[in-house]
């Protein structure tokens, strides 16, 4: 290839791209990320105030006695009884028992509290 060829390659390189960014303008589509949206009080308050599913059998939590919230690592609210039941299934499985989720590793303590009946 002759450096005239190699040239024009390169200009029809940049007139390709030049195109392209001008329909993604014209299409009202942004070439730049865009940051994520500002987390505010209000929308924190709100995400608090929400009734969740348990992640683990994906049923309601209606019983708030009953829950657990993970409050030293993803914050997320269990049923007791699915927390103890995921955590006997690591126990079978000689796993170290982790949250479902994050899988943070939980503390001796935290697994003898789950057993004994939070």
């Amino acid at each position: 290839m002759s450096f005239t060829s190699e040239k024009n390659q390169s200009t029809s390189d940049r007139s390709d791209n030049t195109t392209i960014i001008s329909k993604m303008e014209n299409l009202s589509i942004s070439p730049k990320i865009q940051p994520p949206p500002k987390i505010t009080e209000q929308s924190i308050n709100y995400s608090e105030s929400v009734v969740h599913d348990c992640p683990i059998c994906r049923n309601k939590m209606n019983e708030p006695e009953n829950n657990i919230r993970m409050e030293h690592c993803c914050k997320r609210t269990f049923h007791a009884a699915c927390l103890r039941s995921w955590a006997n299934q690591q126990t079978l499985m000689n796993q170290e028992g982790t949250c479902p989720m994050c899988r943070w590793e939980w503390p001796v303590e935290f697994l003898d509290q789950l057993f004994r009946g939070y």
